[in-house]
């Protein structure tokens, strides 16, 4: 059997300058990264304070991809920045994938990435920035709060099916 090795990093051929990217066909596209970790049957959520236009609502951990930074990378950088976990690339797996369409904004794309939190490699999650963020709770991944940012919600319904892709927000032919 063949030796499975890590993909290796290929630099782009031009300097990357801006956050969104757009095709050679013109579509603006934002990458999401998100950090479903989870613990037996729940994972931890994020409730966003106030002034943020998805006030009191819950969510996924999660940020963009930052110039320069594979989608991995942002998952590690997310749970240390958000969770105040470190976590190492071989830990995370790709959930699921959502293509969310808002009216008048750029398109999205947005890679769940699962792992596991183990008490006895990871510290206990917790809110890094209180300041944004001000809850922090294990939600059973079969009972989610209702305040659930649709995008997020959508993206855990594909995690917990096992689907690999799902749209949000895009007319269905």
């Amino acid at each position: 059997m063949p030796e499975l090795r890590p993909p290796t990093y290929v630099p782009p051929l031009e300097p990357i300058t801006a956050r969104a990217a757009t095709s050679t066909h013109g579509c603006p596209l934002e990458i999401d990264v998100m950090l479903v970790l989870a613990h037996r049957d729940h994972v931890i959520l994020l409730q966003r304070g106030q002034p943020a236009t998805s006030a009191s609502r819950w969510e996924v951990p999660s940020g963009s991809v930052d110039v320069g930074e594979d989608a991995l990378a942002a998952a590690i950088r997310i749970g240390d920045e958000l969770l105040g976990v470190r976590l190492d690339r071989v830990e995370l797996n790709l959930g699921g994938l959502v293509h969310c369409r808002y009216p008048q904004r750029v398109g999205r794309l947005g890679l769940f990435f699962t792992a596991t939190y183990l008490a006895d490699r990871h510290v206990s999650p917790r809110s890094m920035r209180p300041e944004v963020w001000t809850g922090i709770e294990w939600a059973p991944l079969t009972s989610l709060p209702t305040e659930l940012v649709a995008y997020h919600a959508a993206g855990l319904d594909l995690v917990r099916s096992g689907e690999g892709y799902g749209a949000l927000g895009w007319a269905v032919p």
